[in-house]
């Protein structure tokens, strides 16, 4: 109807209701349009058969080629030429069918343009939902690594080189410690027993180290008592935790030897590192039994700024009331440099 005058197109998905109204408010008042289809409708009663012949030209109605071309001819010859070129109707339903044949390729070219669509939104999901899982499996490798280097950092601390730790058995013979080395038999110290070390104690401070007298009865029985090789009294870590020494004023010291049981548990693993400007100058674990006193003589601990004790792993004795991983030891030996 556009291409011929007869009406106005608009855009089949988009318009509004407004532009339809604006549209048909427009045909109705359009005077020339009202005049031409008065003027065609007279002319198509007067001429009924145009209908017919217009039927003919383009569904094929007839059954008999030959005819159809004596049909042609007679309608032709009885419609006036000006009128039939007005009317124009084989031109109208070609331009009928070539509106038709072009709004289904675009409804097809949308409905692909939109099928497509999907599939790019889809396939971006997926590739979001990969990227996503990617980067949280690398954080939980990264916190897994992260984890394992802290739970063996907590007893070896941060250092500037990397020692070789060793398990060594312990010895039961008594290592002396010769004049001029000083030897720590806590016996000497005024304290309630289960009471922290002070610092500064034969010039050394005590971080996490607690004192056991031989008449508490909380320790009866247990390889505190074992420990206590020298007098009455011995040192131990508190809650089990690491027990750490160091020079007090940052003088450095070299450890000889020492004196060791397990409180609770046999099979205890005893981890001593030791420190210089946190750099680990030596790194060993012992294995400790609750009665059987371990002399310890330590190679290689000299010149330093600490030391931490640190426990690990045993089980426990039977023959003893308390648990955990706590240690004792007696008469360490150690000079000042």
């Amino acid at each position: 109807m556009h291409e011929l005058d007869f009406g106005i197109r608009l855009d089949i998905y988009h318009f509004t209701d407004d532009e339809l109204l604006s549209v048909v408010d427009s045909l109705l008042i359009d005077q020339a349009l009202h005049d031409r289809t008065i003027q065609l409708g007279e002319a198509i009663r007067r001429r009924d058969d145009i209908v017919y012949y217009w039927m003919a030209l383009n569904e094929k109605v007839f059954e008999n080629p030959p005819d159809y071309d004596d049909v042609r001819t007679n309608v032709e010859s009885s419609i006036p030429p000006l009128e039939l070129a007005s009317y124009n109707l084989p031109s109208l339903s070609r331009s009928i069918e070539q509106r038709t044949q072009a709004d289904e390729i675009s409804i097809k070219e949308k409905c692909s343009f939109n099928c497509l669509k999907w599939i790019i939104l889809v396939l971006s999901f997926i590739l979001i939902g990969l990227l996503i899982l990617c980067i949280v499996l690398i954080i939980l490798f990264v916190m897994k690594s992260r984890s394992t280097n802290n739970a063996s950092a907590i007893l070896t601390a941060t250092s500037t080189t990397t020692t070789t730790t060793t398990t060594i058995t312990t010895t039961t013979l008594n290592p002396s410690c010769v004049t001029g080395k000083a030897l720590i038999t806590f016996d000497d110290l005024s304290l309630k027993s289960q009471e922290l070390i002070p610092n500064g104690y034969r010039n050394i401070n005590w971080d996490n180290a607690d004192i056991a007298l031989s008449s508490d009865p909380a320790i009866g029985g247990s390889g505190m008592v074992t420990v206590m090789i020298s007098g009455n009294a011995a040192a131990f870590n508190e809650r089990a935790s690491a027990l750490t020494i160091k020079g007090t004023n940052g003088s450095r010291f070299t450890l000889y030897s020492g004196a060791f049981a397990a409180v609770w548990s046999d099979n205890l693993q005893l981890q001593v590192v030791g420190y210089r400007s946190n750099t680990i100058i030596a790194n060993n674990i012992y294995t400790l039994q609750v009665f059987n006193v371990s002399y310890i003589t330590f190679d290689g601990y000299s010149r330093l700024d600490s030391v931490v004790f640190s426990t690990s792993a045993g089980t426990h004795n039977l023959d003893v009331v308390g648990s955990g991983r706590h240690f004792g030891m007696d008469n360490l030996c150690l000079t000042f440099p």
